[in-house]
């Protein structure tokens, strides 16, 4: 009898990147205002906009450190070849999925995905806000946004450590 509750290999890489597109379509929703809503109360307050970019990027952050973990993607060894693979399990480095290798390399590996990820959506949403009317692309912003993915991604990564998973 088929496990109903068992997902398909497609499912299993596909699922866990759903919370991320939602998330990534929020920012873009967002960036693409030209005054985007502010909370009554807050408006105006100084660093308001600063918080804003941590608080959305650090979501973004987790989202991503979970999604490359749940999906299997992952950066592993230090030998010669070197490339993007699905599954399999090869001492050369590169992306890979379903691989063995150091359950610590592996969630470390996670993080930097997630990490660089994240700074290169936060890139690619400064450019976006550029063409946006009474918007503009900010190196301060991007730095801003970076640092969310950073304690995001970071968070996640210190709480499966302390929970002792892999």
């Amino acid at each position: 009898m088929v496990d109903p509750t068992a997902r398909s290999p497609v499912a299993r890489r596909v699922l866990p990147w759903l919370p991320v597109a939602a998330w990534a379509a929020l920012i873009f929703f967002l960036s693409s205002e030209s005054e985007p809503p502010e909370p009554a109360g807050l408006a105006g307050l100084p660093g308001w906009s600063q918080a804003a970019h941590l608080g959305l990027y650090f979501v973004l952050g987790a989202l991503l450190y979970f999604a490359f973990k749940g999906s299997g993607v992952r950066v592993q060894g230090s030998g010669t070849g070197s490339g993007f693979r699905g599954q399999g399990s090869g001492t050369g480095s590169g992306f890979r999925g379903q691989g063995t290798g150091n359950g610590k390399r592996t969630i470390t590996s996670t993080y930097l995905l997630a990490l660089a990820a994240g700074a290169l959506y936060a890139a690619s949403d400064e450019v976006h806000q550029y063409f946006v009317p009474m918007r503009q692309a900010d190196a301060l912003d991007w730095l801003v946004d970076v640092a969310g993915v950073l304690v995001g991604a970071l968070s996640v990564l210190a709480w499966e450590r302390s929970r002792g998973k892999s």
